[in-house]
C-alpha cells in the first residue's frame, strides 16, 4: 500500500477494531503484532465506551485513537490522532523501519462478507525486504 509516498505492507484489521466516531477507537482483543511489530491500542477509562470505563465515564466529542507501536529492537513508540470526520487517516512512527495505521472512512466497506464503515489497514514499511518498494 502507498502512503503519503512510501510504500508499506499492509494488515486489513477492519474486523478487529473499534473506530469511535465519536470516542476512542481500540482493538477488540487488545493488541495485534503484524509483521513483528505489535500494535495495541490504548483507551483511556475515563471515557465512555473505553472497555473497562464505568457509567460514570465522559464522551468524548470527537472520534481518536492512540496506540502503542513496540518494534522487534525492543523500541516502543506511542503515537495517535483525532479521526473527528476526516475521510482519509493515517499516523506513522518516527522509528526505522517505519510503522503506522492507515483509517479511511468508506461506509460499507465489505471484509470477508461483511460491511463496516472504516477500512483499517496496519502498515509497516517495505524497505526491510523483498520487493524493497520504497
Amino acid at each position: 500500500m502507498s502512503v503519503n509516498g512510501s510504500y508499506y505492507w499492509a494488515d486489513d484489521v477492519s474486523k478487529d477494531i473499534v473506530i469511535g466516531s465519536p470516542g476512542y477507537s481500540y482493538f477488540l482483543n487488545g493488541s495485534i503484532i503484524f509483521d513483528g511489530v505489535k500494535f495495541e491500542t490504548i483507551c483511556p477509562p475515563t471515557y465512555q465506551i473505553c472497555p473497562g470505563s464505568n457509567s460514570s465515564a465522559v464522551t468524548a466529542l470527537a472520534g481518536a485513537i492512540r496506540f502503542n507501536m513496540t518494534f522487534p529492537d525492543g523500541i516502543t513508540e506511542t503515537t495517535g490522532n483525532v479521526i473527528g470526520d476526516s475521510i482519509i487517516m493515517y499516523v506513522l512512527s518516527q522509528h526505522v523501519p517505519k510503522a503506522g495505521i492507515f483509517i479511511e472512512y468508506v461506509n460499507d466497506y465489505a471484509t470477508y462478507g461483511n460491511s463496516v464503515d472504516y477500512a483499517v489497514f496496519l502498515l509497516v514499511s517495505s524497505c526491510g525486504r523483498s520487493p524493497y518498494l520504497c
